[in-house]
């Protein structure tokens, strides 16, 4: 196959449709969210080397007017801005959008809202050639550590499982503390599997 990223192989329309959406994926992540990028004209050189032209149209740029925080009361918005790629006034990127939204689930579920859904929403406005960014936060419940149950331990006792432990009962349960947990269990060598 064929790339034309990296410039050598067989000729596969597969393949060049992928690196054309490569291509596009490159321009919204630059401002660019309405940029067309397409296969232009086919060149025979001779018999063994083909070009393969790419019309790129950029279209107008957009910069980000706003980031709007919607139904958020556990964090500060200031808090979850911080944690954000795209900023006011930068051109917009599309794809770091959607990975802000992740982070910010991520931040949720790292201090205990094992339910929390985010959603990303745009705000076009096309003369002034910007776009408002909407995060839709559910932040649904905070969960606290309950009872801890170890099962399938023969060789080590529950005891000295449960004191690695770095949450105790009734303390707000996140996802990189329990990720820490099985991670700071597994270092001791004594277990193969850890779920």
């Amino acid at each position: 196959s064929y790339s034309f990223i990296t410039g050598s192989g067989i000729y596969d329309r597969d393949v060049l449709e992928n690196d054309l959406e490569k291509i596009r994926g490159y321009y919204q992540s630059k401002g660019f969210p309405n940029a067309v990028v397409k296969e232009g004209p086919l060149d025979y050189e001779d018999e063994d080397r083909l070009k393969v032209g790419i019309d790129i149209t950029e279209g107008d740029r957009y910069r980000v007017d706003y980031i709007r925080l919607k139904n958020v009361t556990f964090f500060a918005d200031r808090e979850i801005n911080e944690s954000l790629t795209n900023k006011s006034g930068m051109p917009i990127d599309y794809v770091a959008a959607y990975g802000d939204m992740f982070e910010i689930q991520r931040m949720y579920l790292d201090a205990g809202f094992d339910d929390c859904k985010v959603k990303v929403s745009f705000d076009v406005e096309e003369q002034a050639k910007k776009i408002g960014i909407i995060y839709t936060v559910t932040e649904g419940s905070r969960f606290t550590l309950g009872r801890l149950v170890v099962t399938g331990n023969s060789e080590v006792s529950s005891d000295v499982i449960l004191r690695e432990l770095l949450i105790k009962r009734g303390e707000f349960v996140g996802e990189s503390a329990f990720i820490r947990y099985q991670q700071k269990l597994f270092r001791t060598g004594l277990f193969k599997n850890i779920k």
